[in-house]
């Protein structure tokens, strides 16, 4: 079948990513064929295997436009057989239902294990003091303390994003700190906390979390 190109945002040839079930299993393929309402792209490989893509089995696209990469959200038709190779079919996505990574999305999280260091004048760390991620950007953190957290401090912190995106140790500024007190009469301390001198790579490891978090809640109906 003749290729079918209405615009550029598709093209034959085209480096690709096919996420199946999250970044943890991403896997590099290219656009073989651009068709009026499907792309053909070449099945990912595990272990010299042919990974079984099942009909209606929901997927995330990448490519990379103008050096920004862009997400599509798009499904299984079937497959098919081009000289020995095996294509999968996917619905082809609008032009314009890409959607980039951006920088300043916060969104809700429970992360129960975090661990944070309160940077004295010293330049030496306090004691390790325990608490929650209640949301998060690549910008910085919302955390949940049984102690204060002073304000204009600087904090070191760790804790886990996820068993796929492992754990993040960065420092912090505290921007503002204030007590909340729960209808049980139980007593902690909320924190807003700006990340400081945050390595790039830490920084766009945590976009992609944010970006997979984001579609998890959409998913859900609960943004």
């Amino acid at each position: 079948m003749m290729a079918v190109q209405r615009t550029q945002v598709f093209v034959d040839g085209m480096a690709a990513t096919l996420e199946l079930g999250g970044q943890a299993d991403a896997f590099v393929t290219r656009i073989e064929e651009v068709r009026e309402n499907a792309l053909a792209v070449a099945t990912p490989m595990r272990a010299r295997e042919y990974i079984v893509l099942a009909q209606g089995q929901r997927v995330m696209l990448q490519i990379t436009r103008r050096n920004n990469p862009y997400f599509y959200e798009t499904a299984v038709i079937g497959t098919e057989w081009n000289e020995g190779q095996k294509i999968t079919v996917l619905r082809r996505p609008a032009d314009t239902a890409g959607v980039t990574l951006r920088r300043h999305v916060r969104v809700n999280v429970t992360i129960t294990d975090g661990q944070f260091w309160i940077e004295g004048d010293d330049g030496k760390f306090g004691p390790t003091l325990l608490g929650s991620v209640l949301d998060i950007s690549a910008g910085g953190v919302l955390v949940m303390t049984k102690e204060g957290l002073p304000e204009t401090s600087r904090v070191l912190m760790k804790f886990t994003l996820s068993r796929q995106s492992g754990s993040l140790m960065a420092s912090a500024s505290i921007l503002r700190s204030y007590e909340r007190v729960s209808d049980l009469g139980v007593r902690t301390f909320r924190s807003h906390c700006e990340f400081v001198d945050l390595p790039a790579r830490e920084q766009d490891r945590l976009i992609k979390f944010v970006f997979q978090r984001e579609r998890e809640l959409r998913a859900k109906g609960q943004i």
